[in-house]
């Protein structure tokens, strides 16, 4: 850090072109350089710096040019794209860097004052100087064909990043054609650019010619397209080529009379070119005889402009003080705190390591507590619960913290609610949810937290994020990086919305408003489309999955400061992006908050999501939600008679088992086959889709079937199988009087491609359709759920035994979108999840795999499940585990439970089932044994 602080500052004193050792010896010059290290320190360093492994250079050369410094290249564009969010237009144009020595890639550009160097294609946002995204340009790469519209593949790559955002692209008559706008229409994005005059698609009457008008122009329009040709003098024409303008819209007022097309090309055209000239300003390049070495401090450089353009841009006061307040700020900011002594900077290590202790104290009482049965009580809805727990636990927190920094001051959730004033100061500050996902806690859901965040001058210093069921402790410092039980955590790192895997949560709200608002987002997400969409019911956890790479994304309106105050700061250190859901900065006090992998996927949620209002944190002046009315839709009607269900059986029987030893085959194959999916889960995971873009399928599903198919076939010869990737490959589902084994091999199969933590290997026994034992096993979480027809149902050998709850108004339910896209049928499922909710229950959970939905009503930790859409290999093990935990399982009319369907409603007893099923919306969904001619 001090090398590269002692690098910047001779950029901010311009002193480029000064030798070192004049920098370090010279009694003029600055003492801070000698003061930091010897010029024989900083000598060695630079002649010994290499950017990538030497050993093994001469494999990687044989594919590209510039393996020297490519690792550290596309990390440096990695961060300038998540750190920001590009404005409106953004522009494209190259930035030559000198450099005379040997060099594969070495350009000579006559127009650029240097001459020669290395170019490379920008990307920059063409309202501030930030530097979004570039290309080094090295020619041909090995073995590669002769380029050709090298312009636009430029142009497609560097805006990879930015599509489906309706953002404008300004460019110069290098990049500028038809076919390329054509291609950024398709990816919702338009241009403004100058065409080259030999431009096949330019009509002849408005290319260059003597007999037009000076300050004239020509329109031409072309379905989205607009082309203009402006004669600026005697016999010279520029024509511009847009597909964000649509009329001839013309400066009257002005004697040069320019249309309304070249007036925004130039005021949007030298974003690169801004870039360019404020970096030569103050740049720390050095002479230099290798090109690695040249484009690491051009790094340096657009760096040290990007980190001002941020600061400024939130400090808009900064800005206004002139000139040299960029110099100002290289100097005395930015590389100052790089050459300042650790032992002397401000460092609240030890109070973060005296949060951990504490929070694993609140830990035990926690777990000691889950167990049992709690005394609830509610705050601003019959949705927002609390019990003693959480009192207790927020009082032990903070007297604990009390008695070893008595200066600090405390935000608690049950504290506000209890009466006291919200204010965050600049003093050190505890911000504390002593249980957040409280409602999991009553439910015995195995998601329940301990936050804990620490806040200076209204900055956050660092995180604790505790899942006390899980044991993962998930921690982050500012500027130390994120992690969970000591393990370094990244984000993903996905720049697609559609490729993205969403968490978020339904909340406590239940007025109308917030509650249409909610579901709207949510079903305008799945229109993108995106992947999937799980609440597990805590932010705190939802937003470390963010930073674990688990998913893509979380968003949520309603929350409080001390829900999301740790984990903001965790998503962010792991390499994520924080943001309002407005898309502007990130304000703990607004109760909104987007947390994504990159900039460009937070950006895209900002464009989606429409919040509803809510009071701030802090007061202040926010919109009020006045006019929110109680839904009562339905609340007089009768419920339906169940007409038939699967219950609870006996767990008595003298009888001989025929089927142990195949139940026992079961739980050993699911373990062999649980061990090939964690094994996968480490590496790169290979995606294929079937039914959509959403039904996703990986070589580990088929790699995983086979190893069950094979075993089963090994040791019961004569049994029927039914797969699901088997019937995805063309065989049929057929289902007769046969012992038949049916198997899901990768349940949650989007789960364990963004690795979010359930995913389920799913193995169902049937004897004349009569379900005989189910095996659910959860790799990740290493549960065992097994149900035995007559014999009860057990998770890891212990007993399973559903809620006894009867109220609805008491319970949580939990269901899944699943991955039909068809407009009506997301209607009707949001529809069926709008009534539910407006019961109202405690809350809606989705964890992205039906075995495990299931299971978890066998475990008593949500009350029902139910979905229309799933398959047999889904729920085969899954309802035999319900009925044999004491629950049900119906049709979601009513009626008896249908293995092939697609069809069901599992849950704790009749009362609870008969009440959701006069809510739910149905839809048509082919039976799994439908002759294959229905689906034609």
């Amino acid at each position: 850090m001090a090398f590269i602080g002692v690098t910047l500052l001779a950029g901010g004193e311009k002193s480029w072109d000064v030798s070192v050792r004049e920098l370090f010896c010279d009694p003029l010059q600055n003492p801070m350089y000698k003061a930091t290290m010897g010029v024989r320190r900083y000598e060695d360093i630079r002649s010994f710096m290499r950017f990538d492994d030497k050993r093994t250079r001469p494999i990687r050369q044989e594919t590209d040019h510039m393996v020297a410094f490519r690792y550290v290249w596309d990390c440096f564009l990695v961060n300038c794209r998540r750190q920001f969010i590009p404005s409106d237009c953004v522009t494209v144009d190259e930035q030559l860097v000198p450099f005379r020595g040997r060099c594969k890639f070495l350009q000579y550009m006559p127009s650029k004052h240097a001459k020669y160097g290395i170019k490379i294609f920008w990307m920059c946002d063409a309202r501030i100087p930030y530097a979004i995204d570039a290309m080094v340009y090295t020619g041909r790469q090995p073995g590669e064909d002769v380029q050709k519209n090298l312009g636009e593949k430029i142009v497609e790559q560097l805006c990879s990043g930015i599509r489906q955002t309706g953002c404008n692209i300004t460019m110069d008559n290098f990049f500028t054609s038809v076919p390329l706008a054509e291609k950024l229409l398709e990816k919702n994005l338009t241009i403004v650019g100058t065409l080259r005059q030999n431009k096949a698609d330019i009509p002849p009457v408005m290319k260059k010619s003597k007999s037009r008008e000076v300050h004239s122009s020509e329109f031409g329009f072309n379905g989205n397209m607009t082309m203009v040709s402006y004669v600026t003098k005697k016999g010279k024409a520029v024509v511009l080529l847009s597909t964000m303008h649509d009329d001839k819209a013309v400066d009257d007022k002005s004697v040069k009379k320019k249309p309304e097309m070249i007036q925004y090309y130039n005021k949007t055209k030298g974003g690169v070119d801004t870039m360019d000239q404020m970096v030569r300003t103050y740049s720390c390049k050095r002479r230099t005889r290798r090109w690695p070495m040249v484009l690491w401090h051009n790094v340096l450089d657009v760096e040290a402009l990007n980190a001002y353009t941020i600061f400024t841009t939130q400090h808009p006061t900064m800005r206004a003080r002139g000139a040299g307040q960029r110099a100002f700020f290289t100097v005395s900011d930015f590389s100052s705190n790089l050459l300042q002594p650790t032992s002397i900077m401000t460092d609240w290590t030890e109070c973060m390591n005296y949060g951990i202790h504490i929070a694993k104290e609140a830990r035990e009482v926690i777990l000691d507590a889950f167990k049992v049965k709690k005394a609830v009580m509610l705050k601003s809805s019959p949705a927002d619960l609390v019990t003693e727990t959480d009192q207790r636990v927020e009082k032990m927190l903070i007297s604990k913290i009390k008695e070893k920094y008595p200066l600090h001051k405390f935000i608690g959730e049950e504290s506000v609610a209890a009466g006291e004033r919200l204010v965050l100061t600049n003093s050190p500050t505890w911000i504390i949810d002593p249980i957040d996902g409280t409602t999991n806690f009553v439910h015995r859901f195995p998601f329940v937290a301990i936050s804990i965040a620490f806040a200076v001058n209204k900055q956050t210093e660092f995180g604790l994020v505790y899942s006390c069921v899980e044991d993962k402790l998930y921690s982050a410092q500012r500027g130390k990086g994120a992690f969970c039980n000591n393990i370094p955590l990244h984000t993903s790192g996905q720049e697609d919305i559609t490729k993205s895997l969403l968490v978020t949560e339904i909340g406590s709200e239940r007025d109308e408003l917030a509650l249409s608002t909610m579901t709207s987002n949510i079903h305008r997400l799945l229109k993108i489309p995106i992947h999937g969409i799980r609440a597990v019911g805590t932010a705190a956890v939802d937003m470390c999955l963010i930073a674990t790479g688990g998913a893509d994304a979380y968003y949520h309106i309603g929350m409080h400061c001390w829900d999301i105050a740790a984990s903001s700061i965790i998503v962010s250190e792991a390499g994520g992006v924080v943001i309002d859901t407005n898309g502007s900065e990130f304000d703990m006090m607004s109760r909104r908050v987007i947390a994504a992998s990159s900039s460009a996927v937070a950006h895209r949620i900002s464009q989606v999501v429409r919040a509803f209002p809510c009071d701030r944190d802090d007061g202040l002046p926010a919109h009020t939600n006045e006019g929110a009315k109680e839904h009562s839709k339905g609340k007089g009607k009768d419920c339906k008679q169940l007409s038939g269900c699967i219950q609870a059986r006996s767990h008595q029987s003298n009888m001989a088992d025929p089927w142990q030893a195949a139940m026992d085959h079961a739980v050993a194959v699911a373990r062999k086959a649980g061990e090939v999916i964690r094994e996968a889960l480490q590496s790169d995971i290979n995606i294929m889709c079937k039914s959509s873009s959403v039904d996703l399928v990986t070589k580990t599903d088929q790699q995983v079937e086979q190893l069950i198919f094979a075993s089963i076939r090994e040791k019961f010869p004569t049994h029927s199988l039914i797969g699901e990737e088997s019937v995805a490959a063309g065989q049929p589902c057929v289902l007769t009087d046969s012992p038949t084994w049916i198997i899901d091999p990768v349940d949650g199969t989007t789960n364990f491609v963004h690795r979010f933590p359930f995913v389920a290997v799913s193995i169902g026994f049937v004897v004349k359709k009569e379900p005989e034992f189910g095996v659910v096993y959860s790799c990740v979480e290493d549960k065992m759920y097994t149900g035995r027809k007559g014999k009860g149902a057990y998770c890891n050998g212990l007993p399973l035994q559903v809620s006894d709850q009867t109220d609805i108004k008491q319970s949580i339910v939990i269901t899944e979108l699943g991955s039909n896209r068809d407009p009506e049928v997301v209607d009707k499922i949001f529809s069926s999840m709008r009534k539910i909710l407006c019961i109202p229950v405690h809350g809606l959970r989705g964890v992205g795999t039906a075995a495990t939905n299931m299971s978890l009503v066998a475990t008593g930790a949500v009350e029902a499940y139910y979905e229309i859409g799933v398959h047999c290999w889904d729920i085969a093990a899954g309802a035999i585990i319900v009925t044999e935990a004491g629950g049900v399982a119906i049709d979601v009319e009513g009626g008896p439970f249908d293995l092939m369907s697609r069809r069901v409603l599992v849950a704790n007893n009749k009362t609870i089932a008969a009440r959701i099923v006069k809510e739910i919306d149905t839809f048509p969904a082919r039976r799994d044994d439908a002759p294959e001619e229905e689906n034609q």
